[in-house]
């Protein structure tokens, strides 16, 4: 069995389900965190410059971007960073993504992922050190879950 790091994993992870399907894209600017690891993005961003964005930092607007496209048929996977700041477009999470199918009675989907960072970790202190409960459509995946299973 081969050793990956977990950043290994993830960009395997993504380049994956970028390739098998047209309709993932990647929203956020910190997918790799500010690590020396992030460099190992450059390969996802020659093979599919069209669906990667990088966007100023505003959660509320680019998770209702992803939420939007979601429903509209693509399928974003959008790095939120600490997970603290998932609280700012929790009504983008919360209120539209995670209700969509059952406010339109099954008629609109919302396959979106909102890949975060959660807990005490170090140098997070206490303002990035949230760890979020999922509520009603919304599903809380540890890191050992393979993203490629989550995408697919």
């Amino acid at each position: 069995m081969r050793e990956l790091s977990y950043a290994e994993a993830k960009v395997e992870a993504l380049y994956e389900v970028m390739q098998a399907d047209e309709r993932v894209n990647l929203i956020g600017n910190f997918f790799l965190g500010l690590s020396p690891k992030r460099t190992l993005l450059a390969r996802l961003r020659e093979q599919f410059p069209s669906r990667i964005f990088d966007l100023p930092i505003s959660e509320a607007g680019f998770c209702g971007l992803a939420t939007g496209a979601a429903m509209a048929g693509l399928r974003p996977i959008v790095d939120v960073q600490t997970a603290s700041f998932i609280f700012q477009a929790f009504p983008q999470v919360a209120n539209e993504a995670a209700n969509a199918c059952y406010m339109s009675g099954g008629q609109v989907h919302a396959p979106v992922i909102f890949h975060i960072l959660h807990g005490v970790r170090g140098g997070g202190a206490s303002q990035h050190s949230t760890a979020p409960r999922p509520c009603c459509g919304m599903h809380r995946v540890w890191r050992s879950y393979f993203l490629r299973r989550l995408a697919m």
